[in-house]
């Protein structure tokens, strides 16, 4: 057998970071700090920031998603010998770029809706078995004016009960409360998880750097920014697909 050198591992551990980058066009406006701490005239520094249920409702997200396959049953026949160093299923996985759109509704008293458009697409694209539409009923919101921001939770019940997702500070998850089994097969029905951070420019020129929480914070608002891993998991129980996503937030002020 054929041993990999140092440098075809390197390049194999770096394509993954490359993939992220090419899909993510608004990723170039982080930057890095120069050695005396301070960054650069032209250059752009993103942080985490709490995320309230205004917030989300601001506007569309727009972004781009890679996507990445794994069959659930490979063939024996295509399987390709492990390579020391490398996952034995590295071979096995197939990637896409695909235009994603993400957007929330809220009656602003407890029905909740999260809506998803998948657009064009360059190799692998999303599965249709990641539901398009989630409504959901809000069922806590902790989202008093005198609390830490990063403290905040807002609990919704989506789809009936079958999901559980949670708005923590920056932070997003989603996630089955249960899951489907057949009394027949035995299997699992399809289910995904989806984990988010949100994040928003810093602009010392503004005096104005909170998440939106009223119609009037709109104008001012700081560009913002979400990070979604989402997983896909087939009959199984086994991943079939993830993707990795990077929004921007078009917002509402903008389009007026």
């Amino acid at each position: 057998m054929i041993k990999p050198t140092k440098l075809f591992l390197q390049r194999i551990r770096s394509m993954q970071i490359r993939r992220w980058k090419n899909g993510c066009k608004s990723y170039k406006m982080l930057c890095k700090k120069n050695k005396n701490g301070t960054s650069n005239d032209d250059s752009q520094d993103i942080k985490r920031s709490p995320m309230s249920m205004f917030g989300l409702i601001s506007g569309v997200w727009l972004g781009d998603s890679i996507v990445r396959n794994h069959p659930e049953s490979p063939s024996t026949s295509n399987k390709i010998p492990a390579i020391s160093g490398i996952s034995k299923g590295f071979a096995e996985w197939s990637t896409g770029v695909q235009k994603v759109a993400m957007e929330y509704k809220w009656d602003f008293e407890d029905r909740v809706m999260q809506r998803h458009t998948a657009g064009r697409s360059l190799g692998v694209s999303i599965s249709n078995q990641m539901p398009a539409t989630s409504m959901g009923m809000l069922i806590h919101s902790d989202m008093a004016r005198g609390k830490d921001p990063e403290d905040r939770l807002a609990y919704v019940d989506f789809d009936m009960g079958m999901y559980a997702g949670f708005l923590l500070g920056s932070v997003y998850i989603k996630a089955p409360r249960s899951l489907s089994f057949s009394q027949s097969t035995g299997k699992v029905q399809p289910f995904f998880t989806e984990f988010a951070v949100f994040q928003k420019k810093i602009n010392p020129a503004s005096s104005f750097d909170s998440v939106p929480e009223t119609s009037a914070d709109l104008t001012n608002a700081p560009e913002l920014y979400c990070s979604r891993l989402t997983r896909l998991y087939g009959n199984s129980g086994r991943l079939k697909q993830g993707t990795s996503s990077f929004f921007k937030l078009e917002s509402i002020a903008n389009k007026q």
